[in-house]
């Protein structure tokens, strides 16, 4: 036996991961009766696991309410299996400390998690992209000062317990949404009209990007100055949030692969 430092880990179906990490529990239920001699027993309980999966890369493979079998080894072979849904996936682009563009997944369990053993290795070529000259627009026109971005699609999911799933947690796909959010050093220019829908484009690659259109300015937060500057020891920063407008606003998130956000009919 011996400690391991993860440069085996790999999750099959997807390349470039940089970690993944899931929870399992079991919700025992306290019962204390005439008989257990003034202590608490634990018995029956619901179990259930969720995790969470980074990738660099700036193409999701899976989508909020996608399914699919989760298998994550630590070493090469030893690791857990099990159903899943993906409850949301984020876009990471962090301009200011010039991070390569991460995809997060949260997934959660759809039934039994093992911890087995499964061979799986990643041969994929990486595709790591730094955010150096990659462009942000709102509305066609390049958003400048922009620290920081995050796109975030979920996907609700109600759960339910039944004689049939032997005590597990299983997951049904809800109602799909969508949000960003930018974080931006304050600068000179007149903040986005908070009466109109916005089109944000994300570049990732020369011809790919994300395109959230239609989506309302619901937030702007920490908008403002500070003095003096040098008691911070750095500038100020503000965030807008955008969410998705729906098919209301005809709204829609692609991806660069052409998918969408609520699906083309």
């Amino acid at each position: 036996m011996a400690v391991i430092g993860g440069t085996k880990l790999a999750v099959e179906g997807l390349a470039t991961v940089a970690s993944w990490k899931i929870t399992w529990t079991e919700d025992k239920l306290s019962v204390v009766a005439s008989n257990t001699k003034q202590t608490v027993a634990r018995i029956c309980g619901v179990r259930d696991w969720e995790g969470q999966i980074v990738c660099y890369g700036h193409t999701p493979v899976y989508l909020p309410g996608d399914t699919f079998e989760f298998c994550g080894v630590v070493d090469g072979n030893r690791g857990v299996k099990g159903d899943c849904v993906v409850a949301a996936i984020t876009l990471l682009v962090d301009y200011a400390n010039v991070v390569p563009l991460r995809i997060v997944y949260d997934i959660a369990g759809k039934g039994p998690l093992q911890f087995t053993t499964k061979e799986i290795t990643d041969t994929a070529t990486p595709t790591i992209i730094c955010p150096t000259g990659l462009t942000l627009s709102l509305n066609n026109t390049p958003l400048d000062y922009v620290a920081s971005c995050m796109i975030r699609a979920t996907c609700s999911l109600p759960s339910y317990v039944a004689n049939t799933t032997s005590g597990w947690r299983c997951r049904l796909t809800g109602p799909l949404d969508a949000m960003a959010v930018l974080t931006v050093w304050l600068n000179s220019s007149a903040l986005p009209s908070t009466s109109q829908t916005h089109t944000i484009q994300l570049q990732v690659e020369q011809n790919k990007a994300w395109t959230l259109q239609n989506f309302y300015l619901t937030a702007i937060q920490e908008y403002g100055a500070s003095l003096p500057i040098g008691e911070r020891g750095e500038l100020d920063q503000y965030r807008l949030q955008f969410q998705l407008g729906g098919t209301l606003a005809d709204g829609y998130i692609q991806f660069p692969d052409n998918r969408r956000i609520p699906p083309q009919e």
